[in-house]
C-alpha cells in the first residue's frame, strides 16, 4: 500500500482570514495511492488548518464483520483525529461514531457523526470552515458542518464510470445535480467537466491536475532505478496509476505480443473487476511486468526508470472527462508520452503523441523509442508550468475573496 508521507509544517499567516480552515470530506481513507486531494490538502495545511475526514463507518458493515459491541467498547477513548503535522489532521471514524442508513436511527447516528466532525474541526482551531466535497453523495453534507463556504471538487464524470449500473447512475446524477446547485464554488479538473457542470447560478472554475515538479525532476536526474525494475530489460514502456477497466488492456496485450522485445511495465494497484480475462491475458505475457502499488516517495523513481510513458485509456464517457496526473508526471521527467485520443492529451499535443487507433499507437511508441531526446526540454518546461503549488495559488485566488464575502455577510 502506498502510504502518505508524514506532513510537517508551521502555521503560516497569509491571505486567509484568521480562523479559516478546511474540512475535506474524503471518499476513501487517507492512506493509499496519492491523488490530487492529498497534494492539495497537504499544501493548504502550510497556511491553514486542514481536517481530512475519512468516510463514516456503517453499522450494517460492522454487523457483518461480527462482534460489534466489543469493537465499539474497544474504541472508546481512542482519539478520532490523528495529527500528521501541525496543521493537518485525519478524522478516522471510531466505532462509537457508527452511522446507520435506515429511518430514525439513521438520522440520529448521522447527526452525531457530523457533530463529531464539527467538534474535531473546532478543536483544530477552525472557526470559519470551508467544506470541501468530492463526490455526489456529499450533497447531504452541505449546511451541516457550520461551513462559511462550500466547494465541490469534480475530478471525474462519476456517472460515466464503467462499473456503475443504471440504477446507481441515476442516483449519482440526481445527487450531483443537487450538489452543483447548493455548493458555493465548483472546481473541475478538465474543460469537459467544466462544460458539463455549468448551469444557472453555478460558479464553476477550471483547475486542472498537476505534478510535484521538483520531486519528479530530481528523480529523472539522480534517482537510481528501483531494484524490482532494474532487472526488467529495456526498452521499458509503462503506465503508473490504477490498473483496471479504464485502460485498454487488449491494446496492451497486443502490444506485448507484437513487440516481444519491449517490456510493458505496469505500476500501481490492480482492479480486475469486469476485466479478469483481459488482465489474465496480460499476466500471461512474459514481457508484461506488474510491479504493484508503490509508496508515494518511490513513484518518481519508477516513472523515471521508464523509456516511454503510456496513457493507454479506453476512449469512453469516463476518460473523455479526465485530467490524468501521470501525464504531468511523465512530462516532468522528460519522458516521451504516447496517449490514446482523449481531450486532456489533445491539450498537450505539442508534447504528447496522440493515436486514434492501435496502429498509430504502436507507431508512436516506435518513434518515441527511436528519438526520446527530441522535445525533452520542452516537455520538462511544460510540466514546470503545471505544479501543485501553482494550483493551490489558483484555488486561493478563487476561494479567499469568496470566503471574505461570506464573512462580511455573517
Amino acid at each position: 500500500m502506498a502510504l502518505a508521507p508524514e506532513i510537517s509544517g508551521e502555521t503560516v499567516t497569509g491571505r486567509w482570514p484568521d480562523g479559516a480552515g478546511m474540512i475535506y470530506l474524503g471518499m476513501s481513507p487517507w492512506e493509499g495511492m496519492w491523488r490530487n486531494r492529498h497534494q492539495l490538502m497537504s499544501r493548504f495545511a502550510a497556511s491553514i488548518p486542514v481536517l481530512y475526514v475519512q468516510p463514516a463507518q456503517k453499522l450494517k458493515k460492522l454487523r457483518k464483520e461480527g462482534r460489534p459491541l466489543r469493537r465499539i467498547m474497544g474504541s472508546i477513548g481512542r482519539p478520532a483525529v490523528e495529527r500528521l503535522g501541525t496543521n493537518l489532521g485525519v478524522f478516522r471514524s471510531r466505532e462509537y461514531h457508527l452511522v446507520s442508513g435506515f429511518g430514525v436511527l439513521g438520522t440520529v447516528t448521522e447527526d452525531r457523526w457530523y457533530r463529531a466532525v464539527a467538534n474535531a474541526a473546532h478543536n483544530m482551531g477552525i472557526r470559519y470552515p470551508i467544506l470541501w466535497t468530492s463526490i455526489p453523495a456529499h450533497a447531504k453534507a452541505i449546511g451541516r458542518l457550520n461551513e462559511v463556504l462550500s466547494v465541490y471538487h469534480v475530478v471525474d464524470e462519476y456517472s460515466g464510470y464503467t462499473l456503475v449500473d443504471e440504477v446507481r447512475r441515476k442516483r449519482l446524477k440526481a445527487d450531483e445535480s443537487q450538489l452543483l446547485d447548493t455548493a458555493d464554488v465548483v472546481v473541475a479538473v478538465s474543460d469537459e467537466l467544466v462544460q458539463a457542470k455549468r448551469g444557472s447560478g453555478r460558479d464553476v472554475h477550471l483547475v486542472e491536475n498537476a505534478v510535484d515538479f521538483e520531486v519528479f525532476q530530481q528523480a529523472a536526474e539522480s534517482a537510481p532505478i528501483p531494484e524490482d525494475m532494474i532487472s526488467i530489460p529495456g526498452p521499458r514502456l509503462g503506465y503508473s496509476g490504477l490498473i483496471g477497466k479504464r485502460l485498454d488492456l487488449d491494446l496492451l496485450e497486443r502490444m506485448a505480443t507484437s513487440y516481444p522485445d519491449w517490456s510493458i511495465v505496469l505500476i500501481g494497484k490492480v482492479d480486475d473487476r469486469r476485466c479478469e480475462s483481459a488482465m489474465n491475458a496480460l499476466r500471461a505475457r512474459p514481457n508484461v511486468h506488474f510491479l504493484g502499488e508503490k509508496h508515494i516517495s518511490d513513484v518518481p523513481a519508477y516513472v523515471a526508470g521508464l523509456d516511454v510513458g503510456l496513457l493507454p485509456y479506453e476512449v469512453n464517457e469516463e476518460t473523455l472527462h479526465i485530467s490524468p496526473l501521470k501525464m504531468y508526471e511523465y512530462l516532468a521527467t522528460g519522458l516521451p508520452v504516447v496517449s490514446k485520443d482523449i481531450p486532456s492529451a489533445q491539450k498537450k499535443r505539442d508534447h504528447v503523441a496522440i493515436a486514434s487507433d492501435e496502429h498509430g499507437f504502436f507507431r508512436s511508441c516506435e518513434e518515441a523509442l527511436s528519438d526520446s531526446v527530441s522535445g525533452r526540454e520542452a516537455r520538462i518546461a511544460e510540466a514546470a508550468t503545471n505544479t501543485w503549488d501553482q494550483r493551490v495559488q489558483q484555488l486561493e485566488d478563487i476561494l479567499v475573496p469568496r470566503l471574505n464575502e461570506s464573512l462580511v455577510r455573517r
